[in-house]
């Protein structure tokens, strides 16, 4: 006890099962533990018990800033890939948009090419064969590019799909994190966490008494109505003194 506490004369004035019990704190602590405390006039119980619920405080506080950090980083984790996906979302729609042209314009080409005569080499006769075979490959070369571009833009589709259900799975990930945070915000805190309980009983009845004054306001005698109305009244004046 001589060597680990430095100051004789609180051996003598807490005894030595009460020192030998404040030896469980670093040496730099106890004198501190001493004066917030009041050891001297506790019991060795009492301060039994006391050491008991610094540890847990403190082990309770080095929890909830390693899960303060692990939230921060999982939010951080979150917003980076939110980022990510509307950046995917945002490319997929103008790919989509894109193919949507192509198929369009590639209608309209093969509508107009359907439409109008093939030129074919004409020498001394003309060769209706020649001419209808020309206008087919013709119409089955730009046949085959519109299947192609509504198949891109079916892809573009999917993707832009695939990336807007993505985007909502994040976005009610980040929205349940963030009400878990809520709650053990108000958690930790038991006067927050009634207050909240008051201030939403406070609303309902206040939506509930108003749903009442305006059923008033319909009758012809309104004496009931402003006597609702001066009462209110009063209540939000003595509410907001509450605030001051």
């Amino acid at each position: 006890m001589a060597r680990e506490w430095s100051n004789p004369t609180a051996l003598s004035d807490l005894g030595a099962t009460k020192v030998l019990t404040l030896l469980a704190l670093p040496p730099e602590e106890r004198e501190q533990f001493i004066e917030e405390h009041n050891v001297i006039d506790m019991s060795t119980r009492q301060l039994e018990q006391a050491i008991k619920e610094r540890d847990e405080a403190r082990a309770a506080a080095q929890r909830a800033e390693a899960d303060k950090r692990t939230a921060e980083q999982a939010r951080a984790k979150m917003a980076e890939d939110m980022g990510l996906l509307n950046a995917s979302l945002a490319s997929a729609q103008d790919a989509r948009e894109q193919a949507m042209q192509d198929v369009t314009r590639l209608e309209a080409e093969l509508a107009d090419l359907k439409s109008k005569p093939v030129d074919v080499a004409v020498e001394t006769v003309v060769d209706q064969a020649a001419i209808e075979k020309a206008r087919a490959e013709a119409v089955a070369e730009m046949q085959a590019k519109l299947d192609k571009a509504k198949e891109a833009a079916a892809k573009a589709r999917d993707k832009q799909k695939q990336a807007e259900a993505s985007v909502e799975v994040l976005k009610r990930s980040m929205e349940e994190m963030e009400k878990a945070d809520k709650k053990a915000a108000l958690g930790a805190d038991k006067d927050l966490a009634q207050f909240e309980v008051f201030f939403n009983q406070a609303k309902e009845q206040g939506n509930q008494m108003r749903a009442l004054l305006l059923k008033a306001r319909e009758r012809e005698d309104q004496t009931t109505a402003r006597g609702m109305e001066k009462a209110l009244r009063a209540l939000a004046e003595a509410i907001g003194r509450c605030a001051e």
